[in-house]
């Protein structure tokens, strides 16, 4: 997961995560990563509309959001 979110972070990409808030009650996110550290991710939560920070050990999963920036091109 660390490594997901470092290369993220690195390339601002969208990954998904899910994660466990302080009550207990679960959500998944589509988040833009912009910085990692040690205890948290720092991104822009597409949920919210807002920019918000994530304790790392709160999130339980993380995965690649598939780029599709290309899905309209096409070659002849």
């Amino acid at each position: 997961m660390e490594h997901l979110l470092t290369k993220a972070a690195r390339d601002r990409k969208q990954v998904e995560i899910i994660y466990e808030a302080k009550n207990k009650k679960l959500s998944q996110r589509l988040v833009t990563v912009y910085t990692l550290t040690t205890t948290h991710l720092f991104c822009f939560c597409h949920l919210k509309q807002a920019f918000r920070a994530f304790s790392i050990e709160q999130i339980l999963s993380c995965s690649n959001v598939q780029d599709n920036s290309n899905k309209n091109r096409f070659s002849l």
